[in-house]
């Protein structure tokens, strides 16, 4: 599983750990979040920070990468 977090880009620190099968799955929980929570999403990035291995119980891919994503909507459906 992938590990996610959603960095607050006031507070400049980024919040708890997630897991999500893949980007588009951490995407639709991260605006899920965000609507929920009536936030601004131009307060928050949503990053991956890695790959836990269930099996092994073991970290790896540990390189920080920021998931963009298109906020438009196509035929029902966000892309990122």
């Amino acid at each position: 599983m992938n590990l996610y977090t959603v960095f607050d880009v006031i507070a400049d620190e980024a919040g708890p750990l997630f897991e999500a099968k893949n980007d588009r799955v951490a995407v639709r929980q991260y605006q899920n979040l965000l609507s929920q929570s009536r936030l601004d999403a131009s307060e928050y990035k949503l990053y991956q920070v890695g790959v836990f291995n269930h099996d092994s119980m073991e970290l790896s891919d540990l390189q920080t990468r920021e998931i963009k994503y298109n906020t438009e909507v196509e035929d029902g459906k966000q892309g990122i």
